[in-house]
């Protein structure tokens, strides 16, 4: 279960690829708090539920384009840096778009 990372991240953590190179830092966690209560009671047919979105800052000083990565792409965690399931590039050219849905996670 991916969803077992999400407590753990932070904003300012490294991001890196499959591989250990470096994409960015996190900026932000979108959660979904509902999610996660739905998980200790119980499913809600009332929404439905989305996965958590890390805000992926890139670039130099955090100045370049943000990644939205969902955390199931998360591969591992280690003390302060994020490993995910996919390369740099794929990464970079999957999760450009923002959300629609982001504003209804915290």
């Amino acid at each position: 279960m991916k969803d077992q990372y999400i407590g753990r991240l932070t904003s300012q953590m490294e991001v890196c690829d499959v591989l250990g190179y470096r994409i960015g830092t996190i900026a932000r966690v979108h959660r979904d708090e509902y999610a996660l209560v739905e998980a200790h009671v119980g499913p809600s047919e009332e929404r439905p539920q989305t996965d958590g979105v890390m805000e992926v800052k890139t670039g130099p000083l955090g100045l370049g384009p943000r990644l939205y990565v969902p955390v199931t792409e998360i591969r591992e965690v280690i003390d302060e840096s994020v490993f995910l399931d996919k390369n740099k590039n794929e990464v970079a050219r999957d999760w450009r778009t923002k959300p629609g849905f982001l504003a209804d996670l915290y």
